[in-house]
């Protein structure tokens, strides 16, 4: 379980992994095709709250390491960008197998996502795409 310090302290790692990768602010905001840039900076100095969804665009576009903003780790098994690619294409390949007309909200697929990248992170590889498939079915 991650502790409400951790939380506090999720926009100073996200700084952090930034400033190893040498990307500015603003050049996260635009790869992360945030609309208002000076939410990018209200994050990092921790006045914003940083959603789930902007730390998934940040994790695509800048490569940061998420189990380490998350919760201050690093993990020999950390997810990688092949990682996240691979769990949001399996999942939208899972979901186009669906019935004709059933379609997953945000908050399911994003929720199938971070269950694949939980297996890829305990195992060290991603998962078959039969997973995708049995996560699916696991929401409904």
């Amino acid at each position: 379980m991650m502790s409400i310090k951790s939380v506090e302290d999720l926009h100073v790692r996200l700084r952090e992994e930034l400033e190893t990768r040498d990307i500015s602010a603003a050049e996260a905001a635009r790869r992360a095709e945030e609309k208002n840039a000076n939410r990018m900076r209200e994050v990092l100095n921790g006045r914003q709250r940083l959603s789930a969804e902007l730390l998934g665009k940040l994790v695509l576009t800048c490569d940061i390491d998420s189990h380490y903003v998350l919760t201050g780790e690093r993990n020999a098994h950390a997810i990688t960008i092949d990682h996240v690619k691979a769990a949001f294409a399996m999942v939208s390949d899972a979901e186009a197998q669906l019935p004709e007309g059933q379609y997953l909200t945000s908050e399911q697929r994003v929720g199938a996502i971070c269950s694949l990248l939980k297996t890829a992170q305990a195992v060290g590889q991603i998962p078959d795409a039969s997973a995708a498939v049995a996560v699916l079915m696991a929401l409904n």
